[in-house]
């Protein structure tokens, strides 16, 4: 396993809403944290249940995650395998590899004030 001293930043991976075509998908590098990007404002904006970011590159999300655990930051992934690879699934053979790389890239964070 790397070491533990890893340095870690956070980015946007869009600079505006891709829902309405505004939005320039960004290309980042292995190990970049990429937050999420709501494009909903006002009243109707989103209420955060779990923060969700993506940590890109193989394997570099469970090292960001050893990290945090050892500063006593709880986090979870909530979804190891895509729903295509669950059992009640199995008789399909569609494959979709985005949903396996997110699956293998995503880690949820605490809601609450911290500071890394």
């Amino acid at each position: 396993m790397q070491q533990l001293m890893e340095k870690w930043s956070a980015v946007m991976p869009v600079e505006a809403c891709e829902c309405s075509g505004d939005g320039v998908r960004k290309e980042f590098d292995s190990g970049a944290l990429l937050l999420p990007f709501s494009c909903h404002v006002g009243v109707e904006g989103h209420t955060w249940n779990q923060f969700v970011i993506r940590v890109k590159g193989a394997g570099k999300r469970d090292i960001f995650r050893h990290q945090l655990a050892a500063k006593g930051i709880q986090t979870e992934v909530y979804y190891p395998r895509a729903l295509h690879e669950q059992e009640c699934f199995r008789e399909s053979e569609e494959v979709f590899p985005a949903a396996q790389l997110f699956c293998n890239e995503t880690l949820a964070l605490p809601v609450r004030d911290f500071a890394f």
